[in-house]
C-alpha cells in the first residue's frame, strides 16, 4: 500500500469523523438543517436560569429551541427568540410560559398557540407568563418559615410575660369554679326542674284542645287586625278617611274648638241662650 493511498484514507477518516461530529451536534441541539424556522421573540421580566439551545414545546410536543436571551432596553426585564417548527400555526392570543423542565432546574418554554382567528404579528412582542420552579418556591417556603418562626419568638416574647401566665392561670381557675358551681346547682335543682317540667306537662296536656283553639283565634285576630289596618292605610271606609283624609281631620278639629268656645259661653252667660218667661 503506497503511502499516498493512506494520506488518502486517513484524510478520509478525518473527513468522516468531522461530518460525524457535526451531524451529532446537530442532532445533541436537534436542529434540523434545511427546515423552515419562525422566528417569534417574547418579553419575560427575567430569565429565570433559561439558556440558549433550552426546548419550546406546543401542546406538549417539542416544537423548537430558544434561540437567543437578551436584555430589554426600553424597561426592565428580557427578550427571548425562540427559533419554532414553521407549522406552528400561532394565532394573535398565543399564551408563553417559562416552566421548570426537571427537577435539576433545567428550563423550557410552554407555548399555547391560541385561538383568535387573526395570526401572530411576527414583529410584535407578547408578555410571557412565568410560572415558579422547584428551587423558587423552596426558597419562598424558606422565607415563610422563618418569618413564621420569628412571629413565634415575638408572640412568646410579648405574650408569654410573667404577669400574663399568672393571669392566665387565674382566668383558668376561674373558669373551672364557675364550671364546678355551675354543675352543683343543676344537681341540686335537677329534682325540682323536674317536678316543674312535670307540673308544665300535666298543665298542658289536658288544656291541648283548648290551647290550640285558643292559638287559632289569636292567628284569626291578628289576620284581621292586619286586613283592617291595611284598609285604614288605604283610606278604606270611615276610618281611612278620617285617618288619611287631612282636610276632613282640619274641619273636625276647628268644628270641636267652635263647640268648646260655645259650651264655655253658655256656661258664662247662660241667660243669652236661655230665655225664662212666667205665665
Amino acid at each position: 500500500m503506497t503511502s499516498r493511498r493512506i494520506e488518502a484514507i486517513v484524510g478520509l477518516v478525518v473527513l468522516s469523523a468531522f461530518a460525524l461530529l457535526i451531524f451529532g451536534m446537530l442532532w445533541l441541539n436537534r436542529i434540523e438543517v434545511g427546515r423552515h424556522k419562525l422566528q417569534v421573540k417574547v418579553a419575560f421580566e427575567d430569565a429565570g436560569g433559561l439558556r440558549n439551545g433550552d426546548p419550546v414545546t406546543v401542546s406538549g410536543l417539542e416544537k423548537g429551541k430558544v434561540r437567543s436571551i437578551g436584555l430589554r432596553r426600553d424597561k426592565p426585564g428580557v427578550v427571548v427568540v425562540l427559533a419554532l417548527d414553521g407549522d406552528v400555526g400561532l394565532r394573535r392570543d398565543a399564551q408563553f410560559w417559562l416552566l421548570d423542565a426537571s427537577m435539576m432546574g433545567d428550563k423550557r418554554i410552554a407555548v399555547n398557540a391560541g385561538s383568535a382567528p387573526e395570526p401572530l404579528d411576527p414583529s410584535s412582542l407578547p408578555d410571557g407568563l412565568r410560572s415558579p420552579g422547584l428551587i423558587e418556591t423552596t426558597v419562598k417556603l424558606g422565607h415563610l418559615a422563618q418569618e413564621a418562626g420569628d412571629l413565634l419568638e415575638r408572640l412568646k416574647r410579648d405574650l408569654a410575660t410573667p404577669e400574663n401566665v399568672r393571669n392566665l392561670g387565674q382566668a383558668v381557675r376561674n373558669i373551672t369554679q364557675a364550671t364546678d358551681q355551675l354543675n352543683k346547682m343543676a344537681t341540686e335543682n335537677r329534682t325540682a326542674l323536674r317536678e316543674t317540667a312535670r307540673d308544665v306537662n300535666q298543665l298542658i296536656t289536658p288544656n291541648k284542645e283548648k290551647l290550640d283553639s285558643t292559638i287559632q283565634a289569636l292567628s284569626r285576630a291578628s289576620l284581621a287586625l292586619d286586613s283592617i289596618s291595611q284598609k285604614i292605610n288605604t283610606g278604606q271606609g270611615t276610618a281611612g278617611k278620617l285617618v288619611n283624609d287631612k282636610e276632613l281631620y282640619e274641619d273636625i278639629k276647628k268644628t270641636n274648638k267652635e263647640l268648646q268656645a260655645l259650651i264655655a259661653d253658655i256656661k258664662a252667660n247662660p241667660k243669652k241662650y236661655l230665655t225664662v218667661k212666667v205665665f
